[in-house]
């Protein structure tokens, strides 16, 4: 368990981004890897075998696997539809591609869906950090703390995770760079 980390959805017109908190479990990053030779190594076995049971999962692990085979099987898949899997120490990132999407849906009148762009895991604070980075993107971590009424290093704390999520990013060097915040 990693304390105050979330699963984050970032859900896009042409992708959706699921992002968990912890790595893969060798500490080996997945991008490096074969997923179809990946043998599978479960965290907790009591909760993967109680999963099974409740057939929320197969046992052998091969959810891998099965997310890419089953995206094979949709309806105007391509090769660059073939979901792809990031890790590092500290998480695991999944991005399924929308098979539907097109880059001139608008060219042909067609908008499939609406930008959403849900974060689910933003606090407040983090809310409102964001807002203080679009008004004023030249704004420095003391002048949040001073507006958030937080500490610097809470600040910092946060802004990482922001940064993390994708959600800001920072353009230019500390004292005469600015913020970059996504909506």
């Amino acid at each position: 368990m990693i304390q105050g980390a979330e699963v984050h959805i970032d859900i896009y017109d042409d992708r959706c981004e699921i992002s968990s908190p912890g790595g893969m479990y060798s500490g080996k990053m997945i991008q490096e890897l074969d997923i179809n030779k990946l043998k599978s190594e479960r965290r907790n076995p009591v909760i993967a075998n109680l999963f099974h049971r409740m057939k929320y999962m197969d046992r052998r692990g091969s959810g891998l696997k099965k997310i890419v085979n089953e995206t094979k099987k949709l309806y105007g898949y391509e090769d660059k539809f073939e979901p792809e899997f990031y890790s590092t120490h500290a998480s695991f990132t999944v991005v399924l591609k929308n098979v539907n999407y097109t880059d001139n849906q608008t060219d042909v009148g067609i908008s499939v869906g609406i930008n959403v762009g849900i974060n689910v895991g933003i606090n407040e604070t983090q809310e409102k950090i964001r807002n203080l980075m679009i008004e004023n993107p030249a704004i420095t971590a003391e002048q949040i703390a001073n507006a958030v009424g937080i500490t610097k290093r809470r600040v910092e704390s946060n802004v990482s995770h922001l940064k993390k999520i994708g959600l800001v990013e920072r353009e230019g060097a500390k004292r005469n760079g600015k913020w970059i915040v996504k909506q």
